[in-house]
């Protein structure tokens, strides 16, 4: 099970180390927007915000929650507004947003994701939309990074795994979303992100070893694998017939 503590005190001492939790490009921010697609007066719930990198570039008013007490301070100190919470007890009213964002969340906690679409349901008005954006597991470079029992793992938080698109829609089916959308796109990471995951590596020769090999799987799979991350997005309630 997911001990949030645990999950907290990485993503607290992450943030301490490095000040901000930026892993997405500009290019990439502005692609997962461009589907979002908030309006001045959407009111989004940006769930797992960190330290709000991404919405401070959005339409709408949002506001943040990450279990992180130091990302979340961190957040607001970028003049984001954000709240320290549990993303599977949301300290928000029923019906409360317009729209919910996951983006990278999900597969930190992989096996919390039916609580966390039962309060997404929850604090989202009728005909209100999620979008969720996650690293896939069909990508060979991805399912590395992330698998438990990889050599090359990159973790933040100990129970961290890469998805499979079925692995995210049917817990949110289960809620009664209707999935409009489920894609793989090309979401470009932060060059400092990989380099560091490579210098990291670099501390002993096996190490510097699996680094190589994971930079060069990286680059391999960038442009001759599957996309290196799903979207995927719903509908609270059934579709309506056109």
């Amino acid at each position: 099970m997911t001990d949030k503590r645990v999950q907290a005190s990485c993503f607290d001492e992450y943030v301490k180390r490095h000040g901000e939790y930026r892993i997405y490009t500009e290019q990439a921010i502005a692609k997962m927007l461009g589907k979002i697609s908030p309006r001045r007066d959407d009111l989004v719930l940006d769930l797992g915000c960190g330290t709000g990198y991404v919405g401070m570039h959005a339409l709408g008013k949002w506001v943040g929650l990450d279990i992180s007490f130091a990302s979340a301070k961190r957040a607001n100190e970028n003049l984001f507004c954000a709240v320290c919470g549990d993303a599977m007890h949301l300290p928000f009213r029923d019906g409360s947003f317009d729209k919910v964002v996951c983006l990278g969340i999900l597969h930190h906690l992989p096996e919390s994701i039916h609580q966390i679409a039962l309060e997404v349901k929850r604090v989202l008005h009728d005909r209100g939309m999620v979008h969720i954006f996650e690293p896939n597991a069909s990508n060979p470079s991805t399912f590395l990074i992330h698998h438990p029992k990889s050599p090359f793992r990159e973790a933040i938080t100990p129970n961290e795994r890469a998805l499979t698109a079925s692995e995210i829609i049917e817990p949110f089916e289960d809620m009664s979303f209707s999935i409009l959308v489920c894609e793989v796109e090309d979401i470009p990471l932060v060059k400092d992100s990989i380099i560091r995951r490579l210098m990291r590596r670099a501390r002993s020769i096996r190490s510097l070893i699996n680094g190589v090999v994971l930079g060069m799987v990286y680059f391999i799979t960038h442009k001759f694998s599957p996309k290196n991350s799903i979207y995927i997005c719903g509908i609270k309630g059934q579709r309506q017939a056109p």
